[in-house]
Parts: structure tokens; sequence; C-alpha cells
């Protein structure tokens, strides 16, 4: 059994979010900051500036507002944002990401997401594979991911 899996639900967080519940920010930040930090953790090689990025992160989610759009999909959500803010960081300060670090392509859609910025329907127009099971392939890897990081 997984550390997210007596979490509460992406569609309760998201619910508890739209009704500007300050305890859904606590949900979200137990259920993905760990998963979040190996991300950036892994674009940096850092510690401390993966520290810096991940407070940024939830930074930005709460004045911007990015949450209030996400529908389903929140881990993809949460990664895309991470992405993009840890290579606009890296960029401001004349720093270039590292890869992800795989032994045989365990992260095939991590990697795409990561590398490519696809979005989870330009992988299933790729492949002969639902919606639905790249979304939980996506979870599969990111909990391989994130027990791998801590």
């Amino acid at each position: 059994m997984h550390a997210c899996d007596n979490q509460q639900p992406d569609t309760v967080i998201i619910a508890m979010l739209a009704q500007n519940n300050k305890e859904a920010w606590l949900h979200l930040y137990n259920k993905y900051a760990s998963m979040l930090y190996g991300i950036i953790l892994n674009m940096t090689g850092n510690e401390a500036i993966a520290g810096d990025i991940l407070t940024e992160v939830f930074i930005a989610l709460k004045h911007k507002k990015l949450l209030m759009r996400v529908k389903d999909a929140l881990c993809h959500s949460l990664v895309r944002h991470t992405h993009k803010l840890t290579l606009k960081y890296l960029h401001a300060r004349g720093l270039k990401p590292i890869s992800i670090q795989t032994s045989n392509g365990d992260y095939p859609i991590i990697n795409s997401l990561y590398f490519e910025l696809a979005t989870i329907n330009e992988l299933g127009s790729r492949s002969d594979i639902t919606k639905q099971e790249i979304l939980m392939n996506l979870r599969t890897e990111f909990n391989h991911f994130r027990d791998q990081s801590k």
C-alpha cells in the first residue's frame, strides 16, 4: 500500500480547493510534495535549489489559482506546473536541468511528459492505449519514482 493510498482522492482535494478550504492545501502538500520534490531534485541535482523551487511551486499554485481550472488529472497538472516552473527558475539563473536518470526506461510516460512536454492526449494518440490507461500507468510510474526518491 502506498502512502498516497490513504490520502484524500484528487477529486476531493479539488472540491476542497474550490470551496477555499485551507485543509485542502495540507492534503495537496502531503500527497504530492515528496513526488514533486523528487522530480525537481532530479532536474536540478541540488537539494537547496530543489527546496526553494518546491516552495515556489506551491506559492505559484496558490497565487495563480492554477488548480481552480483542474477538473481531473491533478497529478499530471502538478507535474507540468512543476516542470515548467523548474525550467523557468533554472533558466533565470543561467542553469540547465539534468535529465531523469533511468537505467532501462522505467518511466516512459514521465520521460515523454518531461522531455517532450507531451500531453496525455498526445500520448494516447501515439499508442493503442486509452487516456485512462495512460493515467493509471502514469500514477504507477510516479509512485515508483517517488519511492525511489526517498
